[in-house]
């Protein structure tokens, strides 16, 4: 692989004079930087502002992951310009083009690379094309090199047009920064742009992580989750899945992989394919669609949900008009509102609709979704039952075992913690609320879908950090937020707990005997 410093003309570059090593890790120290140049003086050539280029002469430049630097090319156009010219044994020199090596020019532009050189410590990359090189292949060696050198980057905001968006040591300003073309995927960037790292050289600040427990899956995805995993191991791939299982990108994206594919309408699933319904529940609508067209169907419903979806139509069976409290637009609302004819239900979302809401009926009944805030929806619920003392409320507690458990367990570590980590999808209902849950009992609460997600800079002051898990969200992505603590603090787990589960559904018969 082929390293070479930029063009001279090229904003955003540094040029850096050093003694070449063997090997990254001995680029530590300025013991390890020659003095170059007349007057035993390091010189260096900064180009973040337009450039006024000082006497090429006598000055000696090597490259210290390669054993040479070739030529520079200048702009130049025509024949006769100047050009600089660095030669085997690293002497720059001012050397007119000649014809034979304008041609040449045109030839090499596609095929150069990116420079890593160093300085005092600091790793200094520049950018620059080369067709041969793959960007992945870049990107790894970039990544080997920091992770040799421990150095923690953060991005660079502002860079030359001509490189692109980059990163850079964290110790560094702008002008002594490294920079490269290969920023990491928008998948693996934090939301505020920080790329994890290792964490740099040097004694590691402790930090205390109070783990939540219970967390992450509850009997209901993980019921949902198996349905979809038996069902390719019964049919074999594809079995398509309408909207996604539970609300997690990782398992979603694993079931992907497996062989499931995700739609959003029936109209998208083949004929005579097996399909199966989400852990949000349907309106009853979908089933009889699926019939119909004489589809292979399962419903992956969370128990919990179908017993609200029951509730509603003995309640409408009863003549009784339902205040139902959710969140517009959820599936599980969606779901639930077509259990029962149009017009048979009202949504309430907050305590303002439950002071405003008019009632179409005398006789009332009220539900709840079941991942809502046990506060908030008793606050709403408190209200409809002042306003409307006669309303009928549900058999037991509409809010599942599981909404109640991760928020309960989320307050008692809450008040203890600086910082708290929900670990969830942004649409994914009981992960927002929990992270409103820690954000109420005093923490800063910040909402991620996996350890990549974390902007470092959060963690400062921080001495104690709240962890916990949606219960959509599996218990690896736990693991890999810890990994990711460990290597940036000296981590001291407690794991917090306030409730054993032991709840586990049955599956469809369908599948019971797989």
């Amino acid at each position: 692989m082929h390293f070479r410093t930029c063009s001279p003309t090229c904003l955003g570059a540094k040029l850096a004079f050093g003694k070449r090593h063997h090997h990254p890790g001995e680029l530590f120290g300025n013991k390890n930087i020659s003095t170059l140049g007349k007057g035993n003086e390091n010189r260096q050539i900064n180009l973040f502002c337009r450039p006024r280029l000082p006497p090429l002469r006598g000055h000696g430049e090597r490259n210290i992951l390669h054993q040479n630097l070739r030529t520079f090319h200048a702009r130049a156009g025509k024949v006769g310009n100047l050009r600089r010219h660095l030669d085997g044994v690293g002497v720059a020199a001012l050397r007119r083009v000649e014809p034979r090596q304008l041609a040449k020019m045109g030839r090499d532009r596609h095929r150069r690379a990116s420079g890593t050189l160093h300085l005092q410590g600091v790793l200094v990359a520049t950018r620059k094309r080369q067709r041969r090189c793959r960007e992945a292949h870049h990107k790894y060696c970039l990544r080997q090199a920091l992770r040799l050198l421990k150095v923690p980057c953060t991005p660079i905001r502002r860079c030359a047009p001509s490189l692109g968006r980059g990163f850079m040591p964290a110790e560094c300003s702008p002008t002594e920064g490294f920079m490269t073309d290969h920023a990491p995927s928008p998948s693996d960037r934090s939301p505020a742009g920080s790329i994890p790292t290792d964490r740099s050289v040097g004694p590691a600040a402790p930090l205390r992580v109070l783990v939540a427990a219970p967390r992450g899956f509850c009997a209901g995805v993980e019921r949902a989750i198996q349905i979809v995993e038996l069902a390719l191991r019964k049919h074999g791939a594809p079995v398509f899945v309408r909207h996604e299982i539970v609300h997690n990108r990782f398992v979603v994206d694993s079931l992907k992989a497996k062989g499931a594919v995700f739609v959003k309408e029936l109209d998208e699933v083949p004929d005579g394919a097996p399909v199966i319904f989400s852990a949000h529940g349907v309106p009853k609508a979908i089933p009889a669609r699926a019939e119909a067209r004489g589809l292979d169907w399962l419903d992956a419903t969370c128990p919990l949900v179908s017993k609200v979806h029951r509730q509603a139509e003995r309640m409408v069976e009863q003549g009784r008009h339902i205040m139902f409290v959710g969140h517009a637009g959820h599936p599980e609302v969606i779901g639930t509102f077509g259990q029962v004819p149009d017009g048979a239900m009202t949504l309430i979302e907050t305590v303002g609709d439950a002071e405003t809401v008019v009632s179409p009926s005398q006789t009332l009944g009220f539900l709840t979704q079941t991942t809502l805030s046990v506060d908030d929806t008793a606050d709403i619920v408190a209200i409809l039952q002042r306003r409307f003392p006669t309303i009928l409320g549900p058999k037991g507690e509409d809010i599942c075992y599981a909404t109640s458990n991760r928020q309960t367990a989320v307050k008692a570590i809450a008040t203890q913690c600086q910082l708290v980590l929900v670990i969830g999808a942004e649409n994914s209902s009981n992960s927002q609320r929990l992270r409103e849950v820690a954000a109420r009992e005093g923490a800063r609460a910040h909402l991620i879908q996996r350890a990549s997600f974390i902007d470092w800079r959060w963690f400062e002051g921080v001495t104690t950090l709240g962890l916990t898990a949606g219960a959509s969200a599996p218990e690896v992505l736990v693991q890999e937020v810890l990994d990711a603590l460990k290597e940036r603090y000296d981590v001291a787990i407690e794991e917090v707990t306030t409730a054993t589960e032991e709840v586990v559904f049955k599956l469809p018969r369908a599948l019971a005997s797989l």
